[in-house]
């Protein structure tokens, strides 16, 4: 009889090969593992700002994504987004808000 009467083990297919060309496994697994770090501090300090802004107990959320700087033209558009920023807080710098006192006052402050 020939050899395929005689019982064989299934033979075992090379596993297709994830690996980048050059790039050792390694490296790939360090690299995963630095991309998931990042994702759990980004997922993290999201979760931070999110608490944070509760426990501030605002009247409402705003955003200045969502404010009509055309209602007030006299508003300095740039400005309010570099303050937005808060450059000032890193440059130990001091800011004050003037306002008439309105509820829209408040509002374009509390957004900062």
């Amino acid at each position: 009889m020939g050899s395929d009467a005689s019982p064989s083990k299934p033979q075992r297919r090379p596993a297709q090969s994830t690996q980048r060309a050059g790039e050792p496994l390694s490296g790939r697994k360090s690299s995963y593992l630095l991309r998931l770090s990042e994702l759990e501090l980004l997922d993290r300090e999201r979760r931070l700002i999110e608490r944070r802004i509760r426990q501030a107990r605002f009247p409402a959320v705003k955003s200045l994504d969502s404010f009509d700087f055309a209602a007030i033209p006299s508003l300095n558009k740039l400005l309010v987004l570099e303050l937005a920023r808060c450059s000032y807080v890193v440059q130990r710098e001091n800011v004050i808000a003037l306002g008439n006192g309105e509820p829209a006052s408040y509002c374009r402050v509390s957004g900062i």
